[in-house]
């Protein structure tokens, strides 16, 4: 299925009220679902125990995770985000 039937195929069930964040947001959420089951199948994931040692090493790091619009794009889960690059812990 190409992208513009996969776009089509959403849109067509939505219902008529949606707008376009509405449907922005319906793409967003299943291309990132697609996305992180095709990272499984390629074995591209950490193990719960392995990402609990990522996040133990980060945490007594004491590093800052620089959050940028720019990369993140306008997405739902960045706009609770000010404009610019705000530090986040």
């Amino acid at each position: 299925m190409t992208a513009k039937e996969k776009v089509l195929d959403i849109v067509s069930k939505m219902p008529d009220e949606s707008t376009l964040d509405d449907i922005g947001y319906e793409i967003y959420v299943i291309e990132s679902v697609e996305e992180g089951l095709a990272e499984l199948d390629r074995g591209d994931y950490f193990t719960h125990e392995e990402a609990g040692v990522e996040l133990g090493r980060w945490l007594q790091s004491g590093r800052m995770l620089l959050v940028d619009r720019a990369q993140f794009g306008n997405n739902p889960s960045t706009k609770a985000l000010d404009q610019g690059s705000q530090r986040i812990r």
